[in-house]
């Protein structure tokens, strides 16, 4: 661990002092003085002072010491590189010795590495491209020590890029003017904002820039319109929040923005219902065409193609295994579906011709084959045969009647 001799040195000089008289006090501080230790010579007298604050001897004392003190803390500030707490001492030391030469000289030396400090702060800034602030850090070493070389060359210096900026600025304005008379008002806007950036205080650039941004932005306006009605929502979407921050003001482009966002979101649903559709998934794609509908308004011609195309598939489908059940001879099975495409979609197809001829065959087959039960039971198999035949003429296969009848010729 650091020992801090310093302190060490001055709590025994403290320690001594409680059993010295005045003079011993002054002639102590002298002899420290003397050798150099100026703070343990002040740490006496001040000390000294308290006790004795009526003397006027440690008074006079004590105010030559504290100068040469304050002197002492001053460049040791200085060397730590603290200039501004190392000028507090040294006012200090000058507002009581208005003419210490000591005090002035290290104050100029302070006051030259703040001077140094500003203007590095300053080049670092012009390297950065940031002239502002190097303008602000250059006219700061100069108040340190006016007219300082490397502060006065850095400020010729941003004068001189200013100069340079503000030709192009004018540059860039003119023809910004040329191609704003010509409307080619993304051209203009380019050399505006150059003319701006290069010399903030070109308010005429400033304005046609603003100008430029509007027009653009009507232009996007128009543009955005455009994409929707070709159905190309998520573009014209973009392209309305991009004007948004430019007409902000205009009433419309919330509620634009609103109806193209609905628009974006029924043709997503849209897309969805036509892969179910791909899928044969007929009911998902017809719930998500149908929200497609509600949300949309420049959609609906071809939503309202795409639900009848699913109602087309959906019904060929069932008409299908419909048909499916007739020729695998399940009339009762194929009638139901075909009941079921006719409630749903009437006049679909031949479908009230298919239910008409299987219901008959099915009546047909029926009383034939109640006739026949009836002739077997009374023992006459030949009108049952001939009965349980009507019957699956018109419904082959008919509760097993080609087996049935088999058997009751075999007992002829």
């Amino acid at each position: 661990m650091a020992i801090n001799y310093y302190i060490i040195a001055a709590s025994a000089s403290l320690l001594l002092l409680g059993g010295c008289g005045v003079d011993d006090s002054i002639e102590r501080s002298r002899e420290l003085y003397g050798l150099g230790n100026v703070h343990q010579a002040f740490d006496i007298l001040e000390e000294a002072q308290k006790l004795h604050p009526e003397d006027e001897a440690i008074r006079k004392e004590y105010e030559v010491v504290r100068v040469a003190h304050r002197l002492r803390l001053a460049q040791s500030a200085i060397f730590a590189g603290e200039e501004r707490k190392a000028l507090g001492f040294l006012r200090l030391v000058l507002a009581a010795d208005p003419g210490n030469e000591v005090a002035i000289s290290w104050m100029n030396k302070a006051k030259r590495k703040l001077a140094v400090k500003a203007s590095d702060v300053g080049e670092e800034a012009v390297f950065a491209g940031d002239y502002e602030k190097a303008l602000r850090a250059y006219h700061e070493s100069l108040q340190w020590e006016p007219g300082f070389a490397m502060a006065k060359e850095g400020v010729a210096k941003i004068a001189e890029i200013y100069n340079k900026r503000r030709v192009k600025a004018r540059g860039h304005y003119l023809e910004g003017v040329r191609v704003l008379a010509e409307q080619l008002f993304h051209q203009t806007e380019y050399h505006m904002f150059n003319a701006v950036d290069k010399d903030p205080d070109l308010e005429r650039a400033r304005l046609r820039h603003e100008l430029a941004r509007r027009r653009i932005a009507e232009q996007q306006l128009e543009y955005a319109a455009k994409m929707s009605a070709v159905g190309f929502h998520a573009a014209a979407l973009k392209e309305y929040r991009d004007t948004r921050e430019v007409l902000g003001e205009r009433a419309d482009i919330d509620e634009l923005i609103e109806d193209v966002k609905r628009e974006v979101r029924a043709q997503d649903l849209t897309q969805q219902a036509e892969s179910h559709l791909f899928r044969g998934e007929y009911e998902e794609s017809a719930s998500a065409f149908e929200e497609a509908y509600d949300l949309s308004e420049m959609q609906r011609p071809y939503i309202n193609q795409m639900l009848v195309l699913v109602k087309e598939r959906d019904m060929g489908e069932r008409y299908r295994l419909a048909k499916d059940h007739e020729l695998e001879r399940h009339f009762e099975q194929a009638a139901a579906a075909f009941s079921e495409i006719d409630a749903t979609w009437p006049g679909f197809k031949d479908v009230k011709a298919r239910i008409s001829d299987l219901e008959s065959a099915i009546e047909v087959a029926s009383t034939a084959f109640a006739t026949g039960q009836a002739a077997e039971k009374k023992g006459e198999l030949k009108a049952a045969i001939e009965a349980y035949g009507e019957a699956v003429l018109v419904y082959p296969g008919y509760k097993g009647l080609d087996q049935r009848i088999e058997q009751l010729k075999a007992k002829l």
